[in-house]
């Protein structure tokens, strides 16, 4: 498991469907193909909630997305926010 990157979060980060109930944020992560967990192949994942990204974005700094508005911010290393980890 590692840090993603910023563009790999982005590719996460997909609009969910206005009119789909199971959906409760703008934005979710799509499941894997197939995964009968998520039949519907989405899932509610950090919509609105900053996460680390591997992306250097200079000394000290690391690039964030912003799970509910697709955004990439800056933040310094020593700030506290969420992660996520892919393989």
């Amino acid at each position: 498991m590692r840090l993603p990157t910023s563009a790999k979060l982005k590719a996460l980060v997909v609009y969910a469907n206005e009119g789909d109930t199971a959906i409760s944020r703008k934005h979710t992560i799509v499941a894997p193909e197939g995964d009968a967990r998520y039949p519907s192949g989405r899932y509610g994942w950090g919509g609105g909630s900053p996460y680390w990204s591997h992306t250097v974005a200079g000394r000290g700094k690391h690039e964030v997305i912003d799970l509910g508005s697709g955004r990439a911010s800056t933040f310094h290393d020593s700030f506290r926010t969420c992660v996520s980890c892919v393989r």
